[in-house]
């Protein structure tokens, strides 16, 4: 059993610890943002956003890929584009087979509703396959260039400070 004078000494040192980490991702945090300001004044296009390693990073549209904001579950990875593609991809064959049954059976009707969710799902299916692409291209490029993933949203102040992110 320890004294409380070892406990007291082993947990100042653990607090200075915390500390000078803190303060050294205060000075990387700092010198992203400089370099980020210096390459946006330059005339790129960049976004400031936190990795998942939690680093601070600035990247070029297409490093970052798809938007990773907006309320309710986000997806974020090349797999998740993929299996949202099949898996709306099935649902369009589903609807095709459907309007082919209705068509053999009732051969004069239109059946508007089934092409009209047709139509839509197809349009869907469109805008979710380039997502997958923009995001595969993106995930790619990050690989080739060792950027980690992001993890949220830019940040959309001009001129952020340490500490005035939210991920």
């Amino acid at each position: 059993m320890r004294s409380k004078a070892e406990r007291d000494q082993r947990w100042h040192q653990k607090q200075r610890e915390k500390r000078e980490k803190h303060e050294q991702r205060e000075l990387r945090d700092a010198q992203t943002m400089a370099w980020h300001d210096a390459a946006a004044a330059s005339g790129q296009k960049r976004y400031l956003v936190r990795a998942n390693n939690g680093e601070l990073v600035s990247y070029l549209p297409e490093e970052y890929g798809v938007w990773r904001g907006g309320q309710g579950p986000v997806i974020r990875t090349v797999w998740g584009w993929a299996v949202s593609t099949a898996t709306l991809l099935f649902l369009n064959v589903v609807m095709i087979l459907a309007i082919l049954g209705s068509a053999r059976e009732n051969p004069g009707n239109l059946h508007g509703g089934l092409w009209f969710g047709f139509a839509l799902s197809l349009l869907i299916l469109v805008v979710i396959g380039r997502y997958l692409v923009i995001e595969a291209k993106a995930t790619l490029l990050r690989r080739q260039r060792g950027l980690p993933t992001p993890s949220g949203t830019p940040m959309l102040a001009e001129n952020p400070v340490p500490g005035n992110y939210t991920r």
